[in-house]
């Protein structure tokens, strides 16, 4: 409920006067102004300093082969003077403006990598993106905490997890798409400040899906010789998602700005529709892993270890049960190893996956409409009708039944959707 909504049922109820309620709308509606100009102020200087970062590096670029070598040389540093020459004075003059700090931060961020792009070029130095991508990283890791810029921040997740997929897509590199993650943790004291102190913040938002979702990508780096088992791997990190996005600090957040809970509740149904099909299944049967196979694979290993934190953060939601009970699809992940394992020997692995998923989109959707939410009991509704559609595809199933799959899932959308706004209606 907005608080425009609850300041008008607080008048009409004659807790409040209308004098009352007016002064607290001038109140609320004047931080919200404050709130807005800052970020406006913020978005302004570091949309401001990366345009001018890239209007230099293009009209350098133009004239770039008709210079000399030392003038080369004085472009190539010039922004990094300038960039570091603001940053000092961010540091020493506007140590409590974030709009100073960020725009003086992301303007050093890319002269850091035209520079180094630029020197490579003068000196004919040889083509090497992930190392290049690596020290850039490095050099510009420092402004994430002299300059608490967020942005610099944002930028270095979104290029580590490129650094992770440009060495996973050379096998004979020397560096490893390993080094993604003590790369990964030199930024995540950032993001626990943010946070701490700045949870409501946009730049936190930003931060709960960019970090997520590298992560997600970085992970399929590791992918070597047993594809299959990443799966695995993938529906534990999906499950930490889950259960992170339901603890009490993001819990209270609007649904929009959880992204954990978003993700991995999107990323299990995704998963498990992919293995609602048979031919998935077969093709694990086919394979013969043996135990030696397992034992030499990095997807097993990266399977047992998120696996394990799963189980820790499992623990740690149970632990709290009486204030903040566990949902159903939290410990799904461990059902999930279970039919995996069982996969490996029978074809019913397939039969109680489409089993599961059923369950999961009626309980969603039951509640839902227990909730009083109608996104929640569609969610769970879509997730019963795109079970309905994959099964459209299986060529085991014969048309009638097909039809009848379809026809019990429209018929339970319109129903659903037409008792729950009947049910608000009847509420107001």
């Amino acid at each position: 409920m907005s608080l425009h909504k609850d300041i008008d049922k607080l008048t009409r109820a004659g807790i409040i006067s209308e004098e009352t309620a007016e002064n607290i709308r001038q109140f609320y509606q004047k931080v919200e102004e404050g709130k807005s100009q800052k970020r406006l102020n913020i978005a302004f200087a570091v949309t401001g300093s990366v345009l001018t970062g890239l209007g230099i590096i293009l009209i350098i670029a133009h004239n770039w082969h008709n210079l000399p070598k030392a003038i080369k040389l004085l472009f190539a540093f010039l922004p990094l003077i300038a960039g570091q020459g603001l940053a000092g004075y961010a540091l020493l003059k506007k140590r409590d403006s974030t709009a100073w700090h960020e725009s003086a931060a992301t303007l050093l961020f890319f002269a850091i990598g035209a520079c180094i792009s630029m020197v490579s070029r003068i000196y004919r130095l040889p083509d090497d993106l992930p190392a290049y991508i690596l020290t850039w990283v490095l050099l510009a890791l420092p402004l994430v905490y002299l300059l608490k810029s967020s942005m610099v921040s944002l930028f270095y997740l979104i290029a580590i997890m490129s650094y992770a997929f440009e060495t996973a897509e050379i096998p004979s590199y020397p560096h490893s798409p390993h080094f993604y993650w003590p790369l990964l943790a030199l930024v995540l004291p950032h993001y626990y400040r943010l946070l701490r102190t700045k949870p409501e913040s946009n730049f936190t938002l930003y931060h709960n899906w960019v970090l997520p979702f590298t992560i997600a990508i970085a992970l399929g780096t590791l992918t070597d010789n047993m594809e299959e088992l990443m799966l695995a791997a993938y529906m534990s990190l999906f499950g930490i998602y889950y259960m992170t996005g339901n603890l009490p600090f993001f819990k209270k957040q609007k649904p929009a700005r959880n992204s954990y809970l978003i993700l991995g509740s999107v990323g299990m149904v995704v998963l498990m529709l992919f293995m609602s099909f048979d031919e998935f299944w077969k093709n694990l049967r086919e394979q013969g892993f043996t135990f030696t196979d397992f034992m030499n694979s990095g997807e097993f290993y990266a399977a047992i270890i998120l696996s394990v934190l799963a189980a820790i953060l499992l623990f740690i939601r149970w632990k709290d049960h009486a204030h903040n009970p566990v949902r159903p699809l939290e410990p799904f992940y461990l059902i999930f190893i279970v039919i995996f394992t069982i996969g490996f020997f029978t074809p019913l692995a397939s039969l109680f996956v489409n089993i599961a998923l059923l369950g999961i989109g009626a309980w969603i959707a039951f509640d839902g409409a227990r909730e009083n939410s109608l996104g929640m009991m569609n969610y769970g509704l879509i997730i019963i009708m795109a079970l309905a559609a994959a099964r459209f595809f299986d060529q085991e199933l014969s048309f009638a039944l097909r039809g009848a799959l379809f026809i019990l899932a429209g018929v339970g959308f319109l129903f659903g959707n037409y008792r729950l706004i009947k049910k608000r209606r009847t509420d107001e």
